[in-house]
């Protein structure tokens, strides 16, 4: 009876196994037949630009933790830049826990998995796992420079300064602005050590405008005020960044006030921007000016003598040095001394640079672009990276 069920289980299992065997022949013909036909549509797409379209098609991919490492690392570069954080966090683990992965490609999912963490907005994950790859020879300045910004976006500045002091000499060079600017944000929010920290952050970048300014701040707020100090850190702005100088022109002709020089700090303000005719400067000039002359009698003799240093100052630029703000400037004194049809050309110029107008800074790095000035770049956080673009 034992025989007869033999013969019988026999042929049954047989059948089982080979059903089974097309099955899994079939399955592996189709997975080997669309790999290659999703993962050439998905470059050609990513050859022609199309991210989202190339993102789509290694999608359609099946299994895709059974991929190539190189099209898995693709995989998730792409969701990452397309903002779907967790797909790609979820793809970068994949292959960090992959123990047949070289240590060089795991080495490169742990990298990608800090940059995933940090832009969803995990920086204490981020942290560790930059942290596991800073000995690592290939990623030990990326590191560096991952947590150097991991922390100032978290206002951890003493341990951004802490990291600087301790790297290498060469380093430290290279660190100098950022370390300065870090020392510039730690005395504002320490009253009672600001000036040291200022002196702190000169002393690593002696062409620091940020501390200068903070310690203008100071000068000003001392009791009693020390104008003479505070001249004394605007001619070095503009010995060392010029470009700043727009930022400390008020705080120049209240310091010639304070010590009645007026006359004096109206000239210094005039040869600075002669010297240095930027459209930031020429812009504070213009208000610094307009501003006096508001407060003096009007057709009085002082008022009519503002007036025309403010239309020299405005000509004279236009004609050296053109840009949308001057002209502007121009246009509005145009329009307000014309009335009724003489004027309507003036107004439709102005309302056509008021059109045309864009920002006023734009970031060397990243070319994020900003309409008022910012040490740092909030994209790239860069520092020192805004450039006033010339309007």
């Amino acid at each position: 009876m034992s025989h007869e069920w033999l013969l019988i289980a026999l042929p049954i299992i047989f059948a089982l196994g080979w059903f089974a065997a097309r099955l899994d022949i079939r399955h592996i013909r189709n997975s080997a037949a669309a790999l290659p036909q999703a993962y050439l549509r998905g470059l050609t797409e990513l050859l022609n630009g199309n991210e989202a379209k190339a993102l789509d098609a290694f999608s359609d991919i099946p299994q895709t933790d059974n991929l190539p490492p190189a099209v898995q690392f693709t995989v998730g570069e792409l969701s990452r830049r397309r903002g779907d954080y967790r797909r790609a966090l979820k793809t970068h683990q994949q292959l960090h826990e992959n123990e047949k992965l070289s240590e060089a490609d795991r080495n490169r999912a742990l990298w990608e998995l800090a940059q995933d963490c940090a832009a969803m907005g995990f920086a204490d994950a981020a942290e560790q796992h930059a942290r596991l790859l800073a000995q690592t020879p290939h990623y030990r300045d990326l590191v560096f420079d991952f947590l150097i910004k991991n922390y100032q976006m978290r206002r951890r500045y003493n341990d951004a300064l802490n990291l600087i002091k301790n790297a290498d000499e060469d380093v430290r060079q290279l660190q100098k602005k950022t370390a300065a600017h870090l020392y510039c944000r730690l005395a504002l929010a320490d009253k009672t050590n600001k000036v040291r920290l200022l002196e702190e952050a000169l002393a690593l970048n002696p062409a620091c405008a940020h501390a200068r300014i903070l310690l203008i701040d100071c000068a000003q707020n001392s009791t009693p005020p020390q104008p003479q100090q505070v001249i004394a850190y605007c001619n070095a702005i503009a010995d060392d960044t010029p470009e700043h100088l727009w930022l400390v022109a008020d705080a120049l002709v209240t310091a010639y006030q304070q010590m009645e020089e007026r006359a004096r700090g109206q000239q210094e303000l005039l040869r600075l921007l002669e010297d240095f005719p930027t459209p930031m400067l020429f812009k504070t000039v213009i208000t610094l000016l307009e501003t006096e002359s508001a407060t003096v009698a009007e057709n009085s003799a002082e008022s009519e003598a503002l007036q025309h240093t403010i239309n020299t100052v405005i000509k004279t630029y236009v004609v050296r040095n053109g840009g949308m703000q001057a002209s502007m400037y121009f246009i509005e004194r145009q329009t307000n001394r014309n009335s009724g049809h003489d004027s309507e050309p003036w107004l439709a110029v102005k309302q056509n640079l008021l059109n045309a107008r864009g920002k006023s800074f734009s970031c060397d790095h990243c070319f994020y672009e900003m309409n008022h000035f910012s040490w740092q770049c909030p994209c790239c956080l860069n520092w020192e990276s805004f450039k006033q673009r010339q309007q």
